[in-house]
């Protein structure tokens, strides 16, 4: 079980972090996807609002749960941003995680968006967030 939430937490911290970039670049790119993405950017927020519950919090460990909903945070941030909604963030202004996602998108922000780049950021938000229980592995 351990093994399983940690590698859930690294894949969800490298996904949210990085699936942000793509996502800028894309509407950049290609404009004419902005509907489809805000289609599976309100089920994906929809999902993490699932897991913001007691009953999960009591199941999890802490230093799990909070990291998970600080990056959920971020994630909801920058969408409301985006779509010009700012009551995605209420649940989780009312949780405490506003301010950590505000912080880690100062992060994600300060480091250049180019992919060469990507590392650096997972690894920025992940000692911002105390995740240091990972190792890069060289793909080949």
């Amino acid at each position: 079980m351990r093994d399983q939430l940690l590698q859930g937490l690294i894949t969800h911290l490298y996904s949210i972090a990085v699936g942000l970039r793509v996502s800028e670049s894309l509407t950049i790119e290609y404009p004419e996807l902005l509907e489809l993405e805000t289609q599976h950017v309100e089920r994906e927020l929809k999902t993490n609002l699932e897991v913001l519950s007691d009953k999960v919090r009591e199941m999890m460990p802490r230093e799990v749960f909070d990291a998970t909903h600080k990056i959920n945070a971020a994630y909801a941030l920058y969408w409301s941003r985006r779509l010009e909604r700012t009551e995605i963030i209420n649940p989780y202004r009312l949780h405490g995680f506003e301010s950590a996602g505000n912080e880690l998108l100062n992060i994600f922000e300060s480091i250049p968006g180019e992919p060469a780049h990507d590392y650096e950021l997972v690894d920025a938000w992940a000692e911002y967030l105390g995740i240091h229980w990972y190792v890069w592995v060289k793909y080949e």
